[in-house]
């Protein structure tokens, strides 16, 4: 049977050969490799392959292509060598479109007379003697892949000229260590790691970036739904809420408890401990001015139970929340 291996430079040819024949053709038992078949002999011109193998290349400095590969020479070859399987790289090389040697085409016509088997790698089927191609049963078409995220080469599998089927070949450090290419297959898988880590490098810099705006966003949300709620609060209740004891605050003069500074400023007398005080901001109460009249803003119980001679101007109506102050002014 003979299958053709194409596709361009780097599109991952010969990775796709050697993985084959480790898969298929050998097995490893403690760190080393053997032939799955003892009878199988495998010839072949891959750089370095480190698989149990004939060296191909060494063989044809020898003798040439032309006299190795004829049907006569390869009767000599099968009598030591009953069964052969041939991985020819770069094929192109031997057998180019306008090849003509009758003898090596009549083997490759009779090669299943033998029981060969025969895998021819090149760029394109157009690119190798025709009078072989046709011969071809099975056609591997690498689809070379530079954008792949995770590393992997993919083939289109095509018999008698029709896809029919495809596959994907994951990149595999333990395959590239068993060969040494030429045809840029190692550099493929640097990049395509380069390229995944590229990417998901900046998956991370972008999901990083969305969790700190959203943590942003919704903090701000939140502290100015607080202000809302501190600058308005709610008066409203729900029915099954109970109803909140408001305090009473009575308003206690205090002007006639106040001095006029040299520097026009006043200061107030608490009504309750009779203390001094010269910032108003101290002032244990709120203080607030109606018109030229000064009043502290005091609970009504905290009088009864401090003070109980004090005397109330007015009684201020419950409230919620009580104005500060703002200003002090002098008395006139």
């Amino acid at each position: 049977m003979i299958t053709l291996i194409t596709g361009v430079p780097g599109s991952g040819k010969t990775y796709l050969a050697v993985k084959t024949l480790s898969e298929k053709f050998y097995i490893q038992k403690n760190g080393k490799w053997f032939l799955r078949d003892p009878d199988l002999t495998v010839f072949t011109n891959i750089n370095d392959l480190k698989l149990p193998s004939k060296n191909l290349s060494d063989i044809l400095k020898d003798i040439p292509f032309d006299r190795f590969f004829t049907k006569d020479y390869q009767d000599i070859v099968h009598q030591k060598y009953p069964k052969i399987l041939y991985v020819l790289d770069e094929c192109q090389q031997f057998i180019p479109p306008r090849y003509n040697n009758n003898d090596v085409v009549l083997y490759f016509d009779t090669h299943r007379h033998y029981s060969d088997q025969i895998y021819l790698i090149t760029q394109d089927e157009k690119k190798i003697c025709r009078q072989i191609s046709t011969l071809v049963e099975l056609e591997y078409r690498a689809v070379r892949s530079t954008f792949s995220i995770f590393g992997e080469f993919k083939y289109n599998i095509k018999a008698s000229g029709e896809i029919y089927q495809r596959s994907v070949a994951r990149k595999s450090k333990a395959i590239f260590d068993l060969y040494r290419s030429f045809d840029g297959d190692g550099q493929q898988v640097k990049k395509s790691r380069l390229f995944m880590y590229i990417i998901i490098l900046s998956l991370f810099s972008v999901c990083s970036a969305f969790y700190m705006f959203y943590r942003l966003s919704h903090k701000y949300e939140k502290s100015e739904t607080t202000l809302k709620t501190m600058n308005h609060p709610t008066k409203t209740q729900t029915r099954n809420q109970p109803k909140e004891e408001k305090e009473d605050f009575e308003l206690v003069t205090i002007e006639n408890k106040a001095m006029t500074e040299s520097r026009g400023l006043i200061a107030f007398q608490c009504p309750v401990s009779g203390e001094w005080f010269f910032d108003p901001y101290k002032f244990p109460y709120t203080i607030i001015n109606r018109g030229k009249h000064f009043y502290a803003v005091v609970t009504a119980e905290y009088q009864r139970t401090h003070s109980p001679d004090y005397q109330s101007d007015s009684t201020e109506s419950t409230v919620s929340f009580l104005p500060t102050f703002t200003t002090s002014k002098s008395i006139n």
